[in-house]
């Protein structure tokens, strides 16, 4: 794209390139080139519908506002993002943010509000410095339990969800150490579960293995049984009338001395 190059130009002294306001649906593939300059990323108010997996070319990138497009995705590429410590993709067509994400541990803020989103992925709980999560106007049901294990988070809201109040009543839907609880409880809970149902499990196990043993003497005594069976039958009968005859006599013996 030689003949758009003048419309792309190149980060200033902070590594910022701001292209906000221009009506891209595609951007330029210059900007994927930008891996050793790049630390800020601004593309707000495009027509943006997907970034390309080359998003996670660019290593040094710190922050990418991306709000107000129509994205529906980001790539699993955003994982290798390692230095991202912002996110804001506010009013888009998202309906998750991508596992991946987990892997930026640098990440202290994402702001995801006016979107669809419908789940999000557990693996969001192991983000060690995130500090603000802003969530407002999607469509959760519930959240991941493990954002209990969120300890750094200072700011998280979640109104606007009318389906995740059964779960986060309304009242609570800004009260970050009490959404911080809830999902603790719950973490809690099917951390619970999970111990019983191993140990049921367990004691399945054991149980079908006593069962098996069982069974197995029992066939055992079974064999034994047949054996003998067939023993007897097959000893002749005079020799049974001699050892009868023998036992009399030693009875006899016995009971004179």
């Amino acid at each position: 794209m030689e003949e758009f190059d003048d419309l792309i130009q190149r980060p200033d002294e902070e590594g910022c390139l701001d292209l906000a306001h221009r009506g891209w649906v595609n951007l330029d593939d210059a900007v994927w080139t930008m891996n050793l300059e790049l630390r800020m990323l601004n593309v707000s108010f495009n027509n943006i519908k997907l970034f390309p997996a080359r998003i996670g070319d660019l290593t040094l990138l710190k922050e990418i506002d991306c709000c107000c497009n129509k994205l529906i995705s980001f790539p699993p590429e955003v994982g290798r993002l390692k230095r991202l410590t912002k996110l804001k993709c506010n009013g888009n067509l998202l309906v998750t943010l991508p596992e991946e994400l987990s892997e930026c541990k640098l990440l202290t803020e994402i702001t995801a509000s006016e979107n669809k989103i419908k789940m999000l992925p557990p693996s969001l709980g192991d983000l060690p410095t995130l500090q603000v999560f802003r969530l407002q106007n999607n469509c959760l049901s519930t959240l991941p339990p493990e954002f209990g294990n969120l300890l750094t988070l200072e700011e998280i809201d979640v109104s606007g969800n009318s389906e995740l109040e059964a779960m986060i009543p309304k009242q609570m839907s800004a009260d970050t150490k009490m959404i911080l609880w809830t999902c603790a409880l719950h973490r809690d809970y099917q951390s619970r579960i999970a111990q019983l149902k191993s140990s049921n499990t367990s004691l399945e196990q054991q149980a079908h293995a006593l069962h098996e043993i069982n069974m197995a003497l029992k066939d055992e005594i079974r064999k034994k049984e047949m054996e003998k069976q067939k023993i007897i039958q097959s000893m002749p009968t005079t020799y049974m009338a001699i050892k009868e005859k023998a036992l009399k006599t030693k009875s006899q013996l016995c009971a004179i001395s």
